[in-house]
């Protein structure tokens, strides 16, 4: 039964291989896209402009403009300071960012692989490190300008240092660990697990030391930048506890990832019953993965919530794909059934991952072909010269794309077309300036990433408020533009300058 479950995780380890494969020629395609690599990503962008130009991170956004920042500062500021060194236009932000997510990237399949080779040898590295690369997440999140990918490495890395037994490492890690949360709130679950694990294993005070440390270091640091440089800081970070909680989101994302990356939430388990069987009880992986798992599918049935969600969970499908590894090949200690069974059972999770993962490169490849065409070229004309009226401060140009509406830099209205409709339909902001600025048709030319008047724009997520759009519907008209799958429009009472 063991030579079957060897069978199994080889076939496993090959299908990882192809992946990462796939991973890396999807990123070779998304990294140096001149549009967007994924969704939302232009507010990111935003952001590191902001801190690159030494503006506040932190605006009111409920008045206007209404740029929203609910994320830790540690990734804005990071690639704002690379952008400043360098000299780079708003453009290069993207590149400059995309790279910090990629390298991050990498870094974390390095780290998990030398934990693994540590513990159980060469074997199960390399089964892990190559399950690191691609997992379904990655796929976008881990090629585009956003914080999730970085905060997950400094958490996982933190954890690994504070449960070290030298103090040194100790105070590395509550470091690693702050500035984890620091990057991503939501990051904290990395120091709540550190501190469980250090628990049971009975070292109490060094738990108590990190969590306190860690605790007065981080207030530390909210209030000397709430009370010195950004008034909303501590406000706006504790932003997402009011976004709305649904159970259609939930079931729709976790549905998600159980159709394009299932071992996500079976090799946990598989891991949870390896670490915990016969005279095996292997603390800090069993910690780990419990907390990650309890968090991904809680916090993953907020409003707006992704696959990003799921990120951490890949360190913990590594770390039992490993321990399988090691079993499998190693002196059974266990029914040799169980082994097999585990081994088949990864194979068959893993399957639509790598499916996953060839539609994503072929996507990929698909995209970058047409923008190098005919139409392609014709479409990011477009956009250039959409960009030059949106930078001249003459001009008067509102937009629910925030690809575009970054290009107003200081005078970017809301940089994530989602965000602000949500905000402004659960009544956290009412848009009365820009309301009172279509009344009286300021604005030179609206562009829209959907119909203002079909009957289905209520409906669509990325678009502006109702209270906005009914206004556009009375002062506006078509302009009869063909572009990009954008939709145009103009004042009643005068044409757009050209």
């Amino acid at each position: 039964m063991y030579r079957v479950a060897r069978i199994a995780l080889f076939l496993v380890l090959l299908l990882a291989i192809e992946r990462g494969v796939l991973f890396l020629i999807y990123a070779a395609y998304r990294l140096p896209s001149p549009l967007e690599a994924f969704h939302c990503e232009s507010l990111m962008v935003h952001l590191a402009w902001r801190a690159q130009h030494g503006l506040r991170l932190y605006p009111d956004w409920r008045a206007d403009p209404y740029v929203a920042n609910f994320y830790g500062p540690v990734y804005s500021v990071a690639v704002g300071l690379i952008g400043r060194a360098t000299g780079a236009s708003l453009d290069g932000l993207f590149t400059i960012g995309r790279l910090v997510t990629f390298g991050a990237t990498l870094v974390g399949v390095f780290v998990v692989g030398g934990l693994l080779w540590q513990r159980h040898g060469p074997g199960a590295a390399l089964i892990g490190m190559a399950l690191a690369l691609g997992p379904a997440p990655l796929f976008g999140f881990g090629v585009m300008v956003r914080t999730d990918v970085l905060a997950d490495l400094l958490g996982f890395t933190g954890f690994l240092l504070a449960c070290r037994r030298q103090a040194a490492w100790a105070y590395i890690g509550g470091a690693t660990l702050v500035l984890s949360a620091l990057a991503k709130q939501s990051a904290a679950f990395y120091l709540l697990a550190a501190a469980i694990a250090l628990c049971f294993e009975g070292r109490w005070k060094r738990a108590l030391g990190l969590v306190g440390g860690s605790a007065l270091a981080g207030l530390a640091i909210v209030v000397t930048v709430t009370s010195v440089a950004e008034p909303r800081f501590l406000v706006d970070l504790l932003g997402p506890l009011e976004m709305p909680w649904t159970p259609a989101n939930w079931y729709a994302l976790v549905g998600g990832l159980a159709r394009r990356g299932p071992e996500l939430l079976v090799l946990p388990v598989v891991g949870l019953l390896l670490w915990n069987t016969g005279r095996r009880h292997e603390v800090r992986p069993t910690v780990l993965t419990g907390v990650l798992l309890v968090a991904s599918l809680a916090t993953s049935a907020k409003l707006g919530a992704d696959l990003s969600y799921f990120l951490g969970l890949r360190w913990a499908a590594c770390w039992a794909a490993g321990t399988l590894w090691a079993t499998a090949r190693g002196t059974p200690t266990r029914p040799g059934w169980a082994t097999a069974a585990a081994g088949l059972l990864a194979f068959v999770v893993f399957v639509p991952s790598t499916w996953h993962a060839v539609s994503q490169a072929h996507a990929a490849r698909a995209d970058a072909i047409v923008l190098d065409g005919p139409d392609g070229r014709h479409g990011l004309a477009i956009y250039d010269a959409l960009f030059r009226i949106a930078r001249d401060p003459s001009r008067h140009l509102l937009s629910d794309s925030g690809f575009i509406d970054i290009r107003q830099e200081a005078r970017t209205t809301i940089a994530d077309g989602w965000q602000f409709r949500m905000l402004a339909e659960t009544r956290n902001l009412h848009p009365a300036g820009m309301e009172a600025r279509i009344d009286a048709e300021v604005y030179d030319l609206i562009v829209t990433t959907h119909d203002l008047f079909a009957a289905d724009y209520a409906t669509y997520s990325f678009g502006l408020p109702m209270s906005v759009v009914e206004r556009v519907r009375s002062h506006y008209v078509p302009a009869g533009w063909e572009g990009p799958g954008l939709f145009y429009y103009v004042p009643r009472s005068r044409p757009l300058k050209r």
